[in-house]
């Protein structure tokens, strides 16, 4: 298992939540919430953001209970030996589906736009190359490069904004408001509940890298509100400057947003520098999402080394990106429709389970101790 020696800082523990909230959601998220939202997904998106800031609570409450623990540790601790197998065991399958997920993701995003000519396998394998060598340099290193490469991609973020500033039509596209009631409006959050926010449990199984465990929760709530704040920009923006029919129909609405750029004709064309910014947030989503599945495997199948399963784990994740989703169309629908629910029983069912039952055992130990007295 990886070592407890590794660690990171508060401030980079924030901006990995930053970068892991706005993850693949900062792509093609958008999309997902107009076709059901339409011009009200702005509103459902910043519900999104309520509902992330109540799961962290939530995960405050597991990590104040054992701060020196990770997730896997929690669940043995609470379930036990068999239980607790049977629940690493899913959340072995849960991180292995999404960085296939993440994985086919990225290779749809570059074969569609930037390299239509190169085969999608030959993007992967060199993605998933790249995320291998990473986790094998461990945690500090990649951590360390996603705070270097963090002040990028928020100035893009900024300087897409302004740039837009201009082509927004605030009044003839975000309105009417609630034109079809809250009922999609709340059917939309529910999917932003799942994608990105409930998948943020994945990050208790780095917490007892911090070194100051004491404000994990609150630097969990300001990089769930830092990462929920940039895709409500990114959906004002797209709603605003594309108009709600044409985001819903687009694929990746923030790589067209960069297309509208144009300053007297000097600064356009910079939609490669934006899919340069949405490689690098797929790409620290990714690894951290890797190497929680490398540490969870390590974990339930008691493996001495974490490194010695980084390539063959890494080769199921490719040969299952193209397996399991064989067409980018088959591929939104799985995400659309089962991702969200499934996501929520790892990132909401599970924890309120793991919570309910460690504070009934905690109970039940304190009614003892005063009838023994």
């Amino acid at each position: 298992m990886p070592t407890v020696k590794e660690k990171i800082s508060i401030r980079q523990f924030i901006i990995l939540t930053v970068i892991f909230t706005m993850g693949s959601s900062v792509l093609n998220g958008t999309t997902m919430l107009v076709r059901l939202a339409h011009q009200d997904a702005w509103l459902a998106s910043i519900i999104g953001i309520i509902y992330g800031v109540l799961l962290v609570l939530l995960y405050g409450l597991l990590t104040q209970r054992h701060p020196n623990l990770n997730l896997a540790d929690y669940i043995d601790k609470v379930l036990g030996k068999w239980f607790g197998t049977l629940m690493k065991l899913s959340f072995s399958i849960y991180t292995l589906l999404l960085s296939s997920a993440l994985l086919r993701t990225l290779g749809d995003f570059l074969t569609t736009l930037i390299l239509p000519e190169t085969p999608i396998q030959a993007v992967e394998i060199v993605f998933m190359l790249t995320l291998i060598m990473g986790v094998q340099l461990g945690l500090e290193t990649f951590t360390r490069t996603s705070e270097f490469l963090f002040p990028f991609i928020m100035s893009f973020i900024i300087l897409i904004a302004l740039f837009l500033l201009p082509q927004m039509k605030l009044v003839d596209n975000l309105s009417p408001v609630l034109e079809n009631g809250i009922n999609p409006v709340l059917s939309a959050s529910y999917r932003l509940l799942g994608i990105p926010f409930a998948e943020l449990i994945l990050l208790l199984m780095i917490t007892p890298h911090i070194t100051n465990r004491k404000k994990i929760r609150k630097s969990m709530l300001l990089g769930v509100l830092g990462g929920g704040i940039v895709l409500v920009i990114i959906n004002v923006l797209s709603i605003a400057v594309l108009g709600a029919d044409a985001t819903a129909g687009l694929s990746y609405p923030t790589y067209e947003l960069a297309k509208e750029i144009s300053i007297g004709n000097f600064i356009q064309r910079i939609e490669v520098l934006a899919g340069g910014i949405i490689f690098i947030s797929l790409f620290v989503k990714s690894i951290i999402v890797f190497y929680v599945m490398i540490v969870i495997v390590t974990h339930t199948f008691h493996v001495s080394n974490y490194r010695i399963i980084t390539l063959p784990l890494g080769m199921l994740v490719m040969v299952l990106s193209i397996i399991i989703f064989p067409n980018v169309i088959y591929f939104r629908n799985l995400a659309f429709v089962f991702w969200p629910t499934f996501t929520l029983l790892h990132g909401l069912i599970y924890p309120v389970l793991l919570l309910g039952i460690d504070s009934f055992r905690r109970r039940l130990n304190k009614t003892k101790a005063s009838l023994e007295k």
